[in-house]
C-alpha cells in the first residue's frame, strides 16, 4: 500500500521550504551564527603592506561544481561571489594587521582576488524546524547550515604569490530574539581568518620570497661591512619592490642619534654604458624626491649648498660618484643638513645618505664612511628579471625615438 501526504502536510512543507530559501537569500530575522576562525597572531609588531580586496572571476571548477550542486534537486542551492566585496574588506581592515586596506585600488601593489561558492542542502531537520517556526512566528530557532568553497589568489602587480582554496563550513542559528548580526560579515570573517592565518605561517609578504618569485635580486646577499671606523650596522630592510632594493642603517658607535643608511638597488636604466650620466640622472631624482617630501611635511625648501660628480677614492683607484650636500628648516625651524654619495656597483647603484641636525657636523665622517664602504662592499650580479626590465625599456625608448624622427 503507497503512503499518501495529506494537502495538509505538503502545504506546511511547501511553506517550510520556502523558509529555509528566505532565510538562506535575506536572513530577515536576528541570528546567532556558528563558524570556525582560524587563529592567527593578531599583535603582530610588523605590519602587512598595503593591500586591495577584488572579486575575481570564479574559475572553472569552481563555476563547475555550483552547477552541478545546484541541478541535483530543488533542495540543492549554490550560488556564486554572493558575500559582498565590501565584507571581505571590512574583515581585512578590522585586523589592523595592514599598513591599509584598499577596495578594488588597482593602483596598490598586492591584490587579494577572491571568489566563492556558498552551498547548502535542506535536509528533513530544516524543513522540520521551518514549519515549526513558521508556526510559532519564528519563536523556534531555524538552523541552516552551509558550506562556503574559496578560491583566492595573492599577487603583486600581476604575479601570482599564492594560491589559496578553503571549504569551510557555516551554521546560520536563525531565531527572533537572539541578538542581531550579519551572517554575510560572519562568513567573510572566517574566509578572511583563515586567509590571513596563511599570510602569516607561510611569510608571503615577505620580500624575499617576492624577489624569488620574480626572479629579482635577493639583496641579502649583499656583502656590507659589520663595522667601520665610526658606525656599526645596526638594522637592514629589504623592500617590497625589487626597484627599491634594500636599506642598511649604520648607527654612531658613540652618539646612538647619528646614523649613516647605504641603499643597495638597480640601475633603473637599460644602457649602462654612461657613468656620469646615470649619476647625473639618479642624483636629480633624488632632488625630486626631496622636494615633495619636504612640501608634504610642509618643511622649507631645499637649500642646495653643492651637487656635484666626485670621486670616492677605494684602494689607489678613483670611483665616480655623485655629490649632494643641502640643508632645509623644520616646521619648528630646526636646521638640518642632508649628505649624499651615490656610486655604481654592477647594474646597481649604491646610495650613502645622512641626515643630521646641522650642529652636529658630520661631513667628514660621512665621507670616511663612503671610502670604507665603496672598498668592502659587494652585491649580487644582475637579476633575471632587472634583465627582462632593462630590455623592455630599451624596447620601449627605440620606439619612443622612432616616433619622434
Amino acid at each position: 500500500m503507497h503512503s499518501r501526504i495529506s494537502h495538509k502536510t505538503l502545504s506546511l512543507l511547501l511553506k517550510g521550504l520556502v523558509i529555509v530559501h528566505l532565510l538562506l537569500v535575506i536572513s530577515g530575522c536576528a541570528t546567532t551564527n556558528q563558524f570556525v576562525v582560524a587563529q592567527y597572531n593578531t599583535t603582530a609588531t610588523e605590519k602587512f603592506p598595503n593591500l586591495s580586496v577584488f572579486y575575481q572571476h570564479p574559475p572553472k571548477a569552481l563555476r563547475t561544481f555550483c552547477e552541478e550542486f545546484d541541478q541535483k534537486s530543488l533542495l540543492h542551492h549554490c550560488s556564486l561571489n554572493d558575500i559582498g566585496l565590501n565584507k571581505f574588506h571590512n574583515a581585512l581592515d578590522d585586523s589592523q594587521l595592514f599598513e591599509g586596506v584598499y577596495y578594488a585600488n588597482q593602483d596598490v601593489d598586492y591584490k587579494l582576488l577572491i571568489s566563492t561558492a556558498h552551498y547548502n542542502h535542506e535536509g528533513g531537520d530544516e524543513l522540520g524546524q521551518a514549519v515549526i517556526a513558521g508556526a510559532t512566528l519564528m519563536l523556534a530557532p531555524v538552523i541552516v547550515n552551509t558550506d562556503i568553497k574559496v578560491d583566492a589568489s595573492l599577487t603583486w602587480n600581476g604575479q601570482v604569490i599564492k594560491h589559496m582554496q578553503y571549504d569551510l563550513p557555516f551554521t546560520n542559528n536563525i531565531t527572533l530574539f537572539t541578538a542581531q548580526q550579519d551572517h554575510k560579515q560572519d562568513m567573510a570573517t572566517s574566509v578572511v581568518s583563515h586567509i590571513i592565518r596563511d599570510f602569516q605561517q607561510e611569510n608571503l609578504f615577505s620580500a624575499s620570497l617576492l624577489y624569488q618569485k620574480l626572479d629579482a635580486t635577493d639583496y641579502t646577499t649583499a656583502t656590507l661591512p659589520e663595522t667601520t671606523r665610526h658606525f656599526i650596522r645596526s638594522d637592514h630592510y629589504q623592500f617590497h619592490h625589487p626597484f627599491n632594493g634594500l636599506m642598511t642603517r649604520y648607527t654612531h658607535k658613540t652618539f646612538e642619534f647619528d646614523h649613516i643608511d647605504a641603499f643597495i638597488y638597480p640601475i633603473r636604466h637599460w644602457d649602462l654604458n654612461n657613468d656620469s650620466f646615470l649619476l647625473s640622472e639618479e642624483l636629480d631624482n633624488y632632488k625630486r624626491e626631496m622636494e615633495i617630501y619636504l612640501k608634504e611635511a610642509k618643511f622649507s625648501e631645499l637649500n642646495i649648498i653643492e651637487a656635484t660628480q666626485v670621486s670616492i677614492e677605494n684602494n689607489n683607484t678613483k670611483i665616480p660618484a655623485a655629490y649632494l650636500k643641502a640643508t632645509y628648516q623644520t616646521d619648528e625651524q630646526q636646521s638640518v643638513t642632508t649628505i649624499l654619495y651615490i656610486f655604481r656597483n654592477k647594474d646597481k647603484f649604491v646610495k650613502v645618505r645622512s641626515t643630521y641636525e646641522s650642529e652636529a657636523n658630520l661631513s667628514d665622517q660621512v665621507v670616511t664612511f663612503s671610502q670604507e664602504l665603496a672598498s668592502r662592499i659587494s652585491v649580487p650580479d644582475e637579476s633575471l628579471y632587472m634583465m627582462k626590465a632593462r630590455k623592455m625599456l630599451k624596447e620601449a625608448s627605440l620606439k619612443e625615438g622612432l616616433k619622434s624622427e
